[in-house]
């Protein structure tokens, strides 16, 4: 829904100013702010050079931590979500008025996300740094894969790992990854366990994914990861590119099974 711009938090607008700063954007027509159905705001700045240009940019969380991996923005490392041209001013208004709407209504048909580097100290102090409700991440034993779960708050993460110990002493192997064995695959499920079972070791980076439009609140993310868990969700049907870690996660977050490394 639109807001007006004096109701939208300080700290947002001033973020707003400095992304559109390093933006060549010819001369700015009009900023229309919005609200989703949970409360974040967003802004969309129509601008003209020959055509018109409208960008989205939105109040993410985390914005203090270092982004490590992008998917689905604009432009990498830029707070502009969204960049649409249009050949009329109606066409650029338009847009936005039917994506104010959307997003007001909390329908969201792109995806798009920043993974964000947490301190290293979260293995010793993980509520100083994550939320209940955050989508966790870590890389695996191997290049280029990522290890999902759902941060449930006091130390605790849901995922799905295989059938061998959950134990620290046995993170490293490939039970508490996505690319379970062939011998832990039917026992593969999802399981809570605690957020130094999670990664390999205390030294891991771990990542908040975070989705740039927060579809569900923290409650339901968290009392869905629950509900997965008791229904020992993937058990009997893991399947490395349809049912892992990632679509579980995801599913928590977002309401939808997707992969986060492709």
């Amino acid at each position: 829904m639109s807001v007006f711009e004096a109701d939208v938090p300080r700290s947002f607008r001033v973020y707003v100013n400095e992304e559109l700063e390093k933006e060549w954007m010819g001369d700015e027509i009009e900023r229309s702010w919005g609200k989703t159905h949970l409360g974040q705001y967003f802004c969309f700045i129509t601008s003209k050079v020959i055509w018109y240009g409208v960008r989205l940019i939105i109040d993410e969380e985390y914005r203090n931590l270092e982004i490590k991996r992008e998917r689905g923005v604009h432009r990498v490392g830029h707070g502009v979500v969204i960049k649409k041209d249009f050949l009329t001013r109606e066409g650029a208004t338009d847009f936005v008025l039917q994506n104010t709407t959307k997003y007001g209504n909390g329908e969201f048909n792109d995806y798009f996300f920043r993974a964000r580097a947490v301190p290293n100290d979260v293995h010793e102090n993980p509520d100083m740094y994550l939320k209940p409700g955050d989508h966790v991440q870590r890389d695996l034993d191997m290049l280029f894969f990522s290890h999902d779960g759902i941060y449930l708050g006091n130390g605790k993460v849901a995922h799905i790992s295989g059938g061998s110990s959950n134990s620290a002493s046995n993170s490293s192997s490939s039970s508490c990854t996505c690319m379970i064995n062939i011998n832990d695959a039917q026992e593969a499920c999802a399981r809570i366990v605690t957020l130094k079972e999670f990664v390999l070791s205390d030294k891991q980076e771990v990542r908040i994914v975070v989705h740039c439009f927060r579809r569900k609140s923290r409650t339901e993310i968290c009392e869905k990861a629950r509900e997965l868990v008791a229904e020992r969700y993937g058990y009997g049907n893991y399947n490395i590119l349809s049912k892992n870690c990632q679509h579980f996660a995801t599913l928590c977050a977002l309401g939808e099974e997707c992969l986060t490394d492709f």
